[in-house]
């Protein structure tokens, strides 16, 4: 081979050398800016947490004040942070249906499906479209179920036939209590007719009770009796937990810093003073 040659296959190495030693800079530089985007985005995450965490202890100072107005502690509020907002929402906690009290004894066990719990279900499922015959055997298959353990999410029944069209709503919930949820009268609106037609029975409908629900005084109902005079309601052996009052509320969160965004509902047990949070799910806006 000429000399000549030889420099000019030299050459041609030394470019391929150099394309790929590019290559990989290239690469490289992409994957450490990837890890920076994704570390800047974990923090941003971090800081709307505790931004989030902030906004709760706002939320539970308001529930927790002596002289509280619980009806005024609905109304949307804004908590300033660093570098943004957090949006905040209260919301009754406890007009649903409260999975966990289909089955009486303590959380532990053993508990025994709770007959009356039962029956209300079946109602509510008959509402949502379920044949009496189906919506009977899918509230005893839920009975069991919350018999062997307590729910942390009522999703976890979607396995049962026919829970399917509830879940996608508020309508069911499973709080951490044995105990059916305090009803607030008026926290209600007419949505929850079925909630309300279901807890009560005959001759108590959704449709009765929806009508009662639009027609309810601007400041509320004074009492609980006034209340169940309006809608017919029958006796209740024991009274069903109605009150003027709520016992568990949802605040949803929202916390917006540059790019950096999350959300997050938790649940407030308020009948103890401080009111405190027993529990959160975070997501994304």
């Amino acid at each position: 081979m000429k000399p000549r040659d030889d420099e000019g296959a030299a050459l041609v190495t030394v470019l391929m050398l150099i394309a790929l030693m590019a290559g990989l800079i290239a690469l490289a530089m992409d994957r450490t800016g990837a890890a920076l985007a994704a570390t800047r985005a974990r923090v941003g995450q971090q800081e709307a947490r505790f931004d989030l965490l902030s906004a709760e202890s706002v939320a539970v100072a308001r529930l927790s004040a002596p002289d509280v107005h619980q009806a005024a502690a609905f109304a949307p509020f804004a908590v300033p942070v660093p570098g943004g907002t957090v949006r905040a929402q209260l919301r009754d906690g406890g007009a649903c249906f409260n999975l966990n009290a289909l089955a009486i004894g303590p959380p532990q066990g053993p508990r025994l499906p709770d007959s009356a719990m039962m029956a209300r279900l079946a109602r509510l499922l008959i509402f949502s479209g379920k044949s009496e015959a189906d919506a009977v055997l899918a509230a005893r298959q839920a009975a069991d179920r919350v018999a062997g353990v307590q729910l942390l999410d009522p999703h976890e029944l979607r396995a049962v036939p026919g829970f399917a069209p509830l879940l996608s709503g508020e309508t069911l919930c499973a709080l951490p209590t044995a105990e059916p949820a305090r009803i607030n009268i008026n926290a209600l609106t007419p949505a929850d007719a079925p909630l309300l037609a279901a807890m009560l029975g005959p001759p108590v409908t959704p449709a009765s009770a929806a009508q009662v629900l639009r027609t309810r005084p601007a400041s509320g109902f004074a009492s609980v009796e006034a209340f169940l005079t309006r809608l017919s309601a029958p006796p209740q052996s024991p009274p069903l937990p109605f009150d003027t009052r709520s016992d568990w509320f949802r605040l949803d969160l929202k916390a917006q810093l540059g790019d950096a965004g999350l959300s997050e509902r938790a649940l407030i047990d308020a009948r103890t003073r401080p009111a405190r949070v027993v529990g959160r799910i975070y997501g994304g806006l």
